[in-house]
Parts: structure tokens; C-alpha cells; sequence
């Protein structure tokens, strides 16, 4: 069954990486929703770019990550998301 989606692009935090890429929604649906829906516990991520926390020093990137959830700490649209430059 084919379902429509939206691509997303976030930035999701653990607790030792950043990783940076485009995540999948139902169509319409919020980030929120996706992270709440109880029957899944990984998330689909492409063009991801991980980083340590702290750094801007790429450790490496992929396609395609199944993220789980329970690993994140916060996550958010890369729209939304400042650099330290930006803040000031």
C-alpha cells in the first residue's frame, strides 16, 4: 500500500550526536504525530549526516537511517534551527 508522504528536513539530537537529514511524515501531519505514533519504534531518516554533539566535524553520512526513537533527546526542523553566528 503506497501512502503519500512529506519530507521533512530536521536535526535530531541524542545524547553524543547530531545528525542532520530529511525525515517522513504523513502527508499533512506534524513531526509530533510521527514521533508519537506508538506502533513504531524507529523513524526513517535519508541524505543523514551524523555528527559528534559537540563538533561540526562529520563522522560520516548514508542514505538512508532507522533512527529509534527512544535515542532522542530533542529533534527539530532544520528551518527552525540558529547557529551560534546567527544568535548574535
Amino acid at each position: 500500500m503506497w501512502v503519500e508522504k512529506s519530507q521533512v528536513p530536521v536535526i535530531v539530537f541524542t545524547t553524543i550526536h547530531r545528525i542532520e537529514g530529511t525525515m517522513y511524515t504523513y502527508k499533512d501531519a506534524r513531526i509530533l504525530d510521527e514521533l508519537n505514533a506508538g506502533a513504531k519504534d524507529f523513524i526513517a531518516l535519508t541524505n543523514v549526516k551524523i555528527y559528534p554533539a559537540e563538533s561540526d566535524n562529520m563522522l560520516y553520512k548514508s542514505d538512508f537511517m532507522a533512527l529509534n526513537k527512544n535515542h532522542i533527546s530533542h529533534l527539530l526542523p532544520q528551518e527552525n534551527f540558529l547557529n551560534e553566528e546567527e544568535l548574535f
